[in-house]
């Protein structure tokens, strides 16, 4: 029997917090725009972009939910995967179940209208939650049934945002970035490491992936 499908009800953003709304709203703004002119340059309908970072606590969901909220906002068809299987974060951000999500549509056991979450309250924006943690995350991610969904999905959507795990904790990453136009390598003021950020580069572009930009993220905007 098909999942009722979810809805998306209030999420818990940075862009709708009042004491920080404007300025984050601008930096996602300015964020925005700067992504639609790299993106500029290709020319496939639909575009799949990677948000990864090199370490756990860089701020990758963060952005990926917030530019993929962004971008719906300016009337762009959106979906926001969740490919970190083994520590998802953004059906928290929605407040709706982690599952059924992206594991069961790769393991067969769930169609992927009935485990895509829609917003009546964010238009144009759509989730593919992680759905539960499987024994073989990385497995999953280099199936046939993965290159499927992208391909579905693209026929579906403008953009297609994926939040991967972090590249120099597991694989997914590099693999994920290689399915897509590219990957946005976030990482955290005071606390990336320059070796690390370049090895996550490394790792990314090694496995066939390419950096589309860099994000650096948690700079303070208080009066010193």
């Amino acid at each position: 029997m098909a999942n009722k499908k979810q809805t998306v009800t209030s999420p818990e953003l940075i862009l709708v917090d009042n004491q920080t709304q404007f300025v984050a709203s601008e930096a996602f703004k300015s964020l925005r725009t700067n992504l639609l002119s790299i993106l500029s340059s290709h020319d496939e309908a639909c575009k799949v972009i990677c948000f990864t970072s090199p370490e756990t606590g860089d701020g990758s969901t963060l952005n990926c939910v917030n530019i993929a909220l962004s971008f719906a906002q300016i009337g762009a068809k959106v979906l926001l995967i969740d490919t970190d299987m083994r520590n998802p974060k953004i059906h928290r951000f929605f407040s709706v179940a982690a599952a059924p999500g992206l594991s069961e549509c790769l393991s067969a056991n769930s169609e992927l209208q009935d485990a895509t979450v829609v917003s009546p309250v964010i238009p144009n924006l759509a989730i593919l939650p992680a759905g539960n943690t499987p024994p073989n995350p990385t497995e999953l991610i280099l199936s046939a049934r993965f290159n499927q969904l992208l391909n579905t999905v693209s026929d579906m959507y403008d953009y297609v945002f994926i939040d991967a795990p972090p590249a120099c904790v597991v694989t997914d990453a590099a693999v994920i970035s290689q399915k897509t136009l590219g990957a946005i390598l976030v990482c955290r003021s005071g606390h990336t490491k320059i070796d690390v950020a370049k090895k996550a580069k490394h790792i990314i572009e090694q496995g066939g992936g390419k950096i589309l930009g860099t994000i650096l993220n948690g700079i303070s905007h208080k009066n010193k």
